[in-house]
């Protein structure tokens, strides 16, 4: 399975409206692709198994950190 790094963003104030996945429990999302994502600040494994169309819009709130994660471009 690949495993990617996030990227740490600043939420925007306005703009484009983004879904933002937070929860308590890691990981925050589980598929059934072939990727594993990671937070950019502490690497705790965000989102796993998924496919990288599933999280293009997406930004990862990270619980175990607070930092706002988003696929890198």
């Amino acid at each position: 399975m690949a495993s990617e790094q996030l990227v740490v963003i600043e939420l925007p104030e306005g703009g484009k409206p983004r879904i933002i996945l937070d929860r308590e429990e890691l990981p925050l999302l589980r598929r059934d692709g072939d990727t594993e994502y990671r937070c950019g600040s502490c690497d705790a494994v965000l989102a796993e198994q998924v496919w990288a169309w599933e999280v293009r819009n997406v930004v990862f709130l990270c619980p175990s950190c607070g930092s706002h994660n988003e696929v890198r471009k």
